[in-house]
């Protein structure tokens, strides 16, 4: 019977070569080839960076009186519109799901009955 089998992705001299690489090197495997100054220096100065920026910016917006309750109430007048436009849409639709629940509640009567 013969032996089925797949020729190897990569030459095995060249995965030897590569394993001896990162057999040598006493690091963590995320820290391990080209790109371990990006996972272990830039992006956490990158996240350091961010929320600096955004506490030190709430600060200045509180001190200032940026962002008072007069803008938050426009915010909510707003969002109630917007709920009460989206809440009339789903009763339009024909296959709404309150109508759905309608249909249980009907059943449910009638088997309590």
């Amino acid at each position: 019977m013969e032996r089925m089998t797949e020729t190897p992705f990569r030459p095995r001299e060249k995965l030897v070569e590569k394993q001896k690489y990162f057999q040598n090197i006493h690091k963590h495997t995320y820290l391990k080839g080209p790109f371990d100054k990006i996972t272990s220096v830039a992006i956490p100065l990158a996240l350091a960076g961010t929320v600096t920026f955004m506490i030190a910016r709430g600060i200045y917006n509180m001190s200032h009186g940026i962002g008072k309750k007069e803008n938050f109430n426009d915010m909510l007048k707003i969002l109630a519109l917007f709920s009460a436009v989206n809440f009339t849409w789903i009763l339009a639709q024909p296959n709404s799901i309150h109508r759905g629940y309608g249909k249980m509640e009907d059943s449910m009567r009638t088997h309590l009955k």
